[in-house]
């Protein structure tokens, strides 16, 4: 399908470096976007994953081993309160249907905007395609604040995640048949 954007929520009342969050697939999504949450000035934003829920992974939250860095962006500037904060960070993260990814959002310099939850792991959005997650917050690799709700925008597109894979059809005729005849006909006329 072509590509969504949900928000979580702009609703920001807290902040600090970063956020780690898990997404669940309902059916095969693909993330190709995220967007922040940024009040003022300009930062590095980074984007990291992992399959499977970081809150149940010991040391997950203070350190990036199993983690992998899915893409960063410098000098970012604040769309301001309430706005989203637009990264320019391709994403091509397939979900399968049924599964459980994390993401770690996170920045140097200013403070992103994120809101107080209420326990980890909640559903805090969830559509047909996917249920976003309420998770932790904090400094950088240090995120073990909770709850927090991550701020901003994720786009995605449902469906297959594979490749298509071009095929070659081959259409062979019909055998030639021949036909002969062992019986003489006359015609008399």
């Amino acid at each position: 399908t072509p590509s969504t954007a949900i928000t979580t929520t702009f609703a920001a009342g807290n902040g600090s470096a970063g956020n780690m969050f898990v997404v669940s697939a309902l059916n095969t999504i693909t993330i190709t976007a995220l967007d922040g949450h940024m009040t003022t000035g300009t930062a590095t934003w980074e984007i990291w994953g992992r399959p499977g829920r970081y809150d149940l992974i010991p040391g997950s939250q203070t350190s990036n081993v199993g983690w992998t860095l899915l893409g960063t962006a410098a000098n970012v500037p604040a769309a301001g309160l309430g706005l989203p904060t637009v990264l320019p960070i391709p994403l091509n993260v397939t979900i399968a249907d049924g599964t459980d990814y994390s993401f770690y959002v996170t920045t140097t310099g200013p403070t992103l905007n994120y809101t107080n939850g209420t326990a980890i792991y909640t559903p805090f959005i969830t559509n047909s395609d996917f249920i976003f997650r309420e998770g932790h917050g904090g400094g950088y690799y240090a995120v073990t604040i909770a709850t927090r709700i991550w701020n901003g925008r994720i786009h995605y597109s449902a469906g297959c995640g594979s490749a298509r894979t071009p095929v070659i059809g081959v259409i062979t005729p019909a055998p030639l048949v021949s036909v002969t005849s062992s019986n003489n006909v006359c015609v008399s006329g």
